[in-house]
């Protein structure tokens, strides 16, 4: 069974993207995963700052709510990242979470991630799929 971890970048509840994580998540619950749906904007999570403690194996220097989140992510099989495009990117909700994944980037807590799938749910409001086409690089990029 799959435990599966929709995140939201939308700072709207009840918005699009809120919309079309729920709908995937629902869905995965019929096929009998387990979901859990974390709204960035009721969050408290600062910026990196680059200090590369987490780097080290040390805990992040922030004291900030990534603290909680980091678990859910290692125990979570597939990440459902949803993000309105704001200007041809993610929010800045999105971009900062995707910031703290440095977390992950020391040999470490490397481990702790690789191998897990990712969804991304993006909503933009043009007709041409470009609009979102620098988005999806940048999560293919963050991601890979």
């Amino acid at each position: 069974m799959n435990s599966i971890l929709g995140v939201v970048g939308s700072p709207r509840k009840k918005g699009n993207t809120h919309i079309l994580v729920s709908r995937i998540l629902g869905g995965a619950e019929k096929g009998g995963a387990t979901t859990e749906m974390l709204f960035l904007n009721d969050l408290n999570i600062r910026e990196c700052d680059g200090c590369h403690i987490c780097w080290k194996g040390k805990r992040c220097s922030k004291k900030d709510d990534m603290h909680e989140i980091y678990p859910k992510i290692i125990q979570s099989d597939i990440i459902v990242f949803g993000t309105p495009v704001y200007w041809y990117g993610p929010t800045a909700l999105m971009k900062c979470f995707i910031d703290r994944f440095v977390y992950f980037n020391c040999s470490q807590n490397r481990e702790k991630i690789r191998g897990k799938s990712a969804v991304i749910a993006v909503p933009f409001e043009e007709n041409n799929p470009q609009t979102a086409s620098l988005l999806v690089k940048f999560f293919e990029k963050s991601l890979k």
